[in-house]
């Protein structure tokens, strides 16, 4: 069992110091939005060095690894897994904000200090969001990450797919919401209390058959609730039409950060469960047949994805559905409900951040070159700029999960949970799923290499451009082939649970 320390509520703000910087950079840079600032230089600078200076503050944490600290009257727990969420929150937006700074939507320095600002505070938001012991305090976080995201996506009035895109997103977040917080209300009155340690004593307990059912509707609730951010059926209908209509920098950071949160926070509560009640949890798991529902959505978050993607000639469109097949398999991980399971998502997690971000940032490049984002715009590209068309290759055969790349471990460690726990139907039809995969992301290879192109121009970039795309596409390779230091990182972020 994990030391515990209870911290006042003064206290606490002395753990929450990389919160606090955000926080801070955030009323910053709206205020700078009002200044005439002009200089897109010291803009990003600035930003940069906001990002920067909490991500490093984060990793002064690391050598805390056999203690839980709880902040703000027991509402927020600072423990190895809380750890793992801040440094990958803050990692991917430190990315998405270079993302944003290479926007045309964010071309001006107004904007881009409004959208920086918005995003520090959306960080804070999922980190403490993840970090929640209490459902007050999750549900609350995930309000904040969810209004921030709307403004996001919503972030070019004047561009119609945009505002479509953000009046989808916030309907189907409503709903969403709605329904998680009536499953929510079901459980307080159940339970007597909002945090994780009294629900969890609550569900170790004796239960009847009317509670069992109960709890069971809640279970659904709850994940229809974190689904809508993990895009999993069967709340997955918004992601296409959000993820076009956005700009490319903000459906990156979606489909990233926002998917991470839906997982990590839903791990958090199965976690917490295990770490308080041990077997007990199991056995109420298996009671309320949590296990065959996260495999039911999970194949079918696959196979709707994966098959949706097939005929898509959008990119951003087809990257959406990906997406959504994605998420089936790291659910698929989750219903293993053993560290080695759950280790597989955070390292599927992991390794998505890069692949994903380089695949969205070429497409963000050629949108640029070409003037669309449809797969046309990929027509030859491999004879007019044949580097960046091999590093999109890269991240597509990562994506696919084909060795040596680092989406083949991602994919290897969630059948290696599967096959462990014996659920071999599960790893037969997501082996299927993979090969239906190969299809879509293999015709945008085909498509650079062996088709002419329409745009006889050589597409230039600069050399930051070329350096970040060089920067994702390292630990892409890299992690395929060495991964072993990340794993132990992971570990570490698990074992709390079963110390």
């Amino acid at each position: 069992m994990m030391d515990q320390i209870h911290v006042g509520n003064i206290a606490s703000f002395a753990f929450f110091v990389p919160e606090l910087i955000l926080l801070a950079g955030s009323i910053l840079l709206l205020i700078l939005s009002l200044t005439k600032i002009q200089s897109r230089r010291w803009a990003i600078a600035i930003v940069l060095f906001i990002f920067s200076t909490a991500f490093f503050a984060s990793l002064f944490s690391l050598d805390r690894s056999t203690t839980e600290i709880r902040l703000f009257s027991n509402l927020l727990s600072l423990d190895p897994f809380s750890d793992f969420a801040r440094i990958f929150f803050l990692f991917s937006s430190l990315l998405t904000t270079f993302f944003f700074y290479q926007s045309k939507t964010f071309s001006s320095t107004k904007k881009f200090f409004e959208t920086t600002a918005f995003l520090s505070i959306l960080t804070v938001g999922l980190i403490c969001m993840v970090s929640s012991v209490d459902f007050l305090m999750t549900f609350l976080s995930m309000e904040m990450v969810s209004i921030l995201s709307y403004l996001l996506v919503a972030s070019r009035p004047k561009d119609a797919f945009s505002s479509e895109a953000g009046l989808k997103y916030i309907l189907f977040g409503a709903v969403a919401t709605g329904i998680m917080l009536f499953g929510l209300s079901l459980l307080f009155g159940m339970a007597g209390s909002s945090h994780f340690t009294d629900v969890a004593s609550f569900l170790a307990g004796e239960l009847g058959a009317y509670q069992i059912m109960a709890l069971f509707f809640c279970m659904i609730c709850l994940l229809v609730g974190f689904g809508f951010k993990m895009t999993i059926f069967p709340t997955q209908m918004w992601v296409p039409d959000v993820y076009q209509g956005a700009p490319t920098s903000v459906t990156a950071f979606l489909s990233v950060s926002s998917k991470a949160g839906g997982f990590l926070v839903f791990l958090r509560f199965l976690l917490f469960c295990m770490h308080e009640v041990g077997n007990q949890a199991l056995m109420f798991f298996e009671q309320v047949r949590l296990h065959e529902i996260l495999v039911f959505f999970g194949l079918i978050s696959m196979l709707i994805g994966n098959v949706s993607a097939l005929r898509q000639r959008n990119m951003k469109r087809l990257m959406a559905y990906s997406s959504i097949a994605h998420a089936g398999f790291m659910l698929l991980g989750v219903s293993c409900f053993t560290q080695d399971g759950f280790e597989s998502v955070l390292l599927y997690l992991t390794l998505y951040l890069f692949m994903n971000f380089g695949a969205f940032y070429i497409i963000h490049l050629r949108t640029i070159d070409t003037g669309n984002d449809h797969m046309d715009s990929f027509r030859g590209y491999g004879n007019q700029n044949i580097w960046m068309s091999i590093s999109m290759a890269i991240f597509l055969l990562s994506l696919i999960g084909l060795p040596p790349f680092s989406g083949f471990i991602a994919k290897f460690y969630i059948f290696k949970g599967l096959i462990a726990q014996e659920y071999y139907t599960a790893a037969l039809l997501g082996a299927v799923n993979t090969v239906i995969a190969v299809y879509y992301y293999m015709k945008i290879i085909k498509w650079m290499f062996l088709k002419d192109g329409n745009d006889p121009e050589y597409p230039r970039y600069s050399k930051v451009s070329r350096m970040f795309v060089i920067f994702l596409l390292i630990p892409t390779v890299v992690l395929g082939l060495y991964w072993v230091p990340l794993l132990r990182w992971i570990q570490i972020s698990i074992n709390f649970v079963y110390l």
